[in-house]
């Protein structure tokens, strides 16, 4: 404000000399020339310094400055020779003071940042935990299971739980598979924890492992198992049945007579002998002939042997023979007639028959 101010005097000051200046041109038209020695103020001319003006305070209006009196003109100093004039006193002139425009400082329009809202986050779906027993427990899921006096079935049975019923687990064997529970009657059991049967709730692992575990008891030793009665083999069905077997003497070899018969027929052709002598088969060749029987025996002998087939084996060597009848393709066709011969036996005629079933 204080600078306006004096921008407003200097002009004010101007207006007035130039008018004071005016007055003396036009008084002086019909005068002559004088030579005058006008001493003259020296005009200021104000440094105007462009300032900012803060746009907060409104400005006010101007204050009106009265017209200041002109100034007192020097007179002009004349040679004696010539009449002094009178000095014309300058009308005063009220000089209008220029109203200064205000100066309207645009306004700044603040820059409004928009406030970013944040972003809605999406409500989080709450987990109801299902509530876990603080003591782990047990239930029975089959129609009855057994309660045990200890951690397996060898273990003496002291109880039964049927379906539905649930126990509080105390304890549990080192591997979990059985768990000691209270019986209704307060005595202390353990039950298998099996799927089939029971259905644990909680972490069972979480129980302690059972201290006072009783011994298993001793496994029963198993009843001696009676050997089975021995099974008659019953005796194989053969075409024929021997009939008799003899033993006569015979100094150095071994001879074997054959005598097959039926009740029809006195001598059956196409048979044969299976000679084992301890054990090992000798070779035997030809089979019986059909018809009448020779005899072999001396007359005066008190028996008969009706023959169809012999054969002798060289030596005289002991031991058992065991000789039996054959068909013509080695199929056994009768029992067996077994013999025991000594080293010294003399009686190495042996005679054996058979009769058709």
């Amino acid at each position: 404000m204080l600078r306006t101010r004096l921008i407003t005097l200097a002009i004010a000051f101007l207006v007035v000399i130039l008018g004071t200046a005016c007055a003396l041109t036009s008084s002086g038209g019909d005068q002559p020339a004088e030579v005058a020695t006008v001493t003259t103020s020296p005009t200021l001319h104000p440094t105007f310094t462009p300032t900012t003006i803060p746009p907060s305070p409104t400005p006010l209006p101007p204050t009106p400055i009265p017209a200041e009196a002109a100034p007192t003109q020097t007179p002009v100093s004349q040679s004696v020779s010539e009449v002094t004039e009178p000095t014309q006193t300058p009308v005063s002139q009220s000089v209008a003071e220029p109203t200064p425009t205000p100066v309207t400082q645009p306004q700044e329009e603040a820059t409004q940042t928009p406030v970013s809202q944040p972003a809605e986050e999406p409500a989080a779906t709450v987990e109801v935990p299902t509530p876990t027993p603080q003591v782990p427990q047990v239930e029975v899921t089959a129609a009855t299971v057994n309660l045990r006096g200890g951690p397996g079935t060898n273990y003496k049975r002291v109880g039964q739980a049927s379906r539905g019923q649930i126990f509080e687990v105390f304890a549990r064997d080192g591997s979990g598979d059985w768990l000691q529970i209270k019986q209704p009657n307060g005595n202390n059991a353990w039950v298998i924890n099996d799927r089939r049967w029971t259905q644990p709730i909680g972490d069972i692992m979480s129980v302690a492992v059972a201290q006072n575990i009783p011994a298993p008891p001793p496994t029963a030793k198993p009843a001696p198992t009676k050997p089975p009665a021995p099974t008659n083999t019953p005796a194989p069905s053969f075409a024929f049945d021997l009939v008799a077997q003899n033993q006569f003497p015979q100094p150095n070899v071994v001879t074997v007579y054959l005598y097959v018969f039926s009740s029809t027929e006195p001598a059956l052709g196409g048979y044969s002998l299976s000679v084992k002598h301890n054990g090992v088969a000798l070779p035997v060749n030809g089979v019986s002939q059909g018809g009448q029987p020779s005899q072999t025996w001396p007359v005066q002998s008190p028996r008969t042997r009706l023959t169809n087939m012999k054969v002798e084996f060289p030596g005289s060597p002991g031991g058992e023979w065991i000789v039996q009848l054959v068909d013509g393709g080695g199929t056994i066709q009768g029992p067996a007639a077994t013999f025991s011969l000594a080293n010294d036996e003399q009686d190495r005629e042996l005679y054996v028959r058979y009769k058709r079933k």
